[in-house]
């Protein structure tokens, strides 16, 4: 019952468009009947010497009808060019987001797996603790996927994609550097990746100093002034994209971690770098709001669980034995 008014409205906007095709076939019919044939026609019939006014009226008659035919004609093949692009992008979204749900299953299923493996001796590697699984490794997993779903969407290879995340816990003195997760974009080594953070040419720098858009889409880095290449641009010429987030998970008084999501390509754009502009904002629009988000609320709810488990020492555990006398006396 509740798909009946989504398949009512989806005939009625089928129906519009088979009138639209209709009126365009006759209004191409039309107008080869008015040109030569009506114009042979008037200059057959109308051939009185006293009839040259007539003949005038008629002629220019022929010529408005045509020139209205030839308008709703026209209209109505744009009409059809649009329909015909709203629906491509319409099925577009809805394979997106199929790749989308798949993926987040087998995330769900692998997480499973993940705590399956510490059921056979009840020991737990430290670090697993205190969640029995690794929250590193799973968030690992989360950009694997991420990584898979934008290769499909893209029919590229894999290895053409890549995502690189980066976190550090802003309001511990004793350990605020930034680490990495996942990825590294051709660098490796942390000394790497704190002078990558401090230099004011980066595309890191300017991201979490808020000095560029966030999120950031960026269908050429090749022209980008904020993306510094790394090995494996220059391997493919510079020849890419990136998509960039700088994240927080936070409580109601303080920011628990702080990360950076980068999504990029090599040797392959979102997007042709020949296509139309217009091609460029809707693949843009398709990564922030269908594959993006569900990915980053992954991501968020593991950021939470890091935090825990970073300050798992100085988490105040309560006395079973006293919570049970709590609840035998209430």
């Amino acid at each position: 019952l509740m798909l009946a008014p989504r398949l009512c409205l989806g005939m009625g906007r089928a129906m519009n468009l088979n009138t639209i095709k209709r009126i365009a076939y006759a209004s191409s019919v039309m107008l080869a009947l008015l040109a030569t044939p009506g114009l042979i026609a008037v200059d057959h019939f109308v051939s009185d010497g006293n009839q040259v006014h007539v003949k005038a009226l008629l002629y220019f008659l022929l010529v408005a009808g045509s020139v209205v035919l030839i308008v709703v004609h026209e209209f109505s093949k744009q009409r059809i060019k649009r329909a015909n692009l709203e629906l491509e992008s319409k099925l577009f979204k809805q394979n997106v987001q199929q790749v989308v749900v798949s993926q987040l299953v087998r995330l769900n299923e692998r997480k499973t797996d993940l705590i399956k493996e510490n059921t056979y001796s009840l020991h737990l590697h430290p670090r697993d603790f205190p969640y029995c699984y690794n929250v590193h490794q799973y968030l690992r997993e989360i950009c694997g996927s991420m990584e898979s779903v934008v290769s499909e969407v893209l029919s590229a290879n894999i290895n053409n994609i890549d995502v690189s995340l980066i976190y550090r816990y802003p309001d511990d003195a004793n350990d605020s550097d930034w680490k990495w997760i996942v990825g590294r974009s051709g660098l490796s080594g942390g000394a790497e990746l704190k002078r990558f953070i401090e230099d004011p040419s980066t595309l890191y720098f300017n991201l979490i100093n808020g000095r560029c858009d966030n999120p950031i889409f960026c269908n050429d880095k090749s022209t980008s002034s904020l993306y510094s290449p790394g090995r494996r641009d220059r391997l493919f010429g510079c020849q890419g994209s990136y998509f960039a987030i700088n994240l927080e998970c936070r409580n109601a008084s303080s920011v628990l971690v702080e990360a950076v999501l980068l999504l990029s390509t090599y040797g392959i754009n979102f997007v042709s770098i020949d296509d139309d502009a217009e091609n460029v904002d809707s693949f843009k629009l398709t990564l922030q709001h269908v594959i993006v988000p569900p990915f980053v609320s992954l991501l968020q709810t593991e950021f939470a669980a890091l935090y825990m488990r970073h300050n798992w020492d100085d988490v105040k555990r309560v006395n079973l034995g006293e919570l049970d006398c709590c609840v035998e006396e209430g």
